[in-house]
């Protein structure tokens, strides 16, 4: 039960009741050499899992088109259109462009070059820093089919004065890069059973009942009970148990969790 109100049971969407108890008795759990059991065949019990959050990357907040690669974000210092496989000119050639604030040149790499063939780019030819490896120092997009990057009218190449940059040929873009923080991000998408996110926590019935299927189904062993899956615990009774738990029918009436582990209620 709920340490604050003994709440030890809650209903599920697929239950109207003004209660959990629908007029049969309060579903309970019960435990016995590590197997557990509910006392009513129409409910199940729930249990949880706390994922360890992973690094998340994306260039979402960005306020041009641009695309994210290997943890980072590239885009045109023009702000091409990365899918666009429309052919335009450079806008101004001669007095050349600001890179955006917190974004900086890039420099020849394979990242560099593979996400330059990736994209169409809006263009051509894909021009930055030079490799300090090899001198490389343009790419094709996905638009120019030549062996190269010269294509017969010059290497492209990209030169700065008073802090604006600009390309030497029209149909080359200028390729930026952006080191966006990583958010921590909770998933449940690895887990062998249905489950549903909710705060932070994965949750999940012993038995691994359908959260989104609204059939009736009894659990499929009162009598023995069930182990609970490595790493899980059952979940213990507070409001966002209670939550996800109404959030979702469950492919049942009832779901049920454990005492407080302080009390024993």
């Amino acid at each position: 039960p709920d340490p604050d109100n003994g709440d030890m049971c809650s209903s599920g969407s697929n239950w109207n009741g003004d209660d959990c108890a629908g007029g049969w008795g309060i579903s309970i759990v019960s435990e016995e050499a590590g197997l557990f059991r509910t006392n009513l065949c129409w409910a199940v019990i729930l249990i949880q899992y706390h994922p360890t959050p992973t690094q998340h990357i994306t260039c979402d907040g960005v306020p041009f088109p641009a695309v994210e690669y290997n943890g980072n974000c590239y885009a045109t210092i023009t702000g091409k259109d990365p899918s666009s496989t429309s052919v335009e000119c450079e806008r101004d050639l001669s007095n050349g462009y600001e890179i955006p604030n917190g974004w900086e040149l890039a420099v020849g790499n394979d990242d560099v070059r593979a996400v330059s063939a990736a994209y169409p780019w809006n263009t051509h030819v894909i021009t930055y820093w030079p490799d300090p490896d090899n001198g490389d120092m343009c790419s094709s997009g996905s638009n120019w089919n030549g062996d190269d990057c010269a294509g017969g009218w010059g290497i492209s190449i990209v030169s700065e004065e008073a802090g604006l940059f600009r390309t030497n040929l029209c149909w080359a873009v200028i390729l930026i890069q952006y080191h966006p923080t990583p958010t921590q991000h909770i998933t449940c998408d690895g887990v062998p059973f249905p489950a549903v996110e909710y705060n932070g926590n994965c949750y999940a019935t012993i038995t691994g009942k359908d959260p989104s299927s609204t059939s009736v189904e009894c659990e499929r062993d009162l009598s023995n009970g069930y182990e609970i899956p490595n790493g899980w615990e059952l979940a213990v009774g507070n409001d966002d148990v209670r939550a996800v738990s109404a959030a979702y029918p469950w492919n049942t009436h009832v779901i049920t969790y454990w005492p407080d582990p302080d009390n024993g209620d």
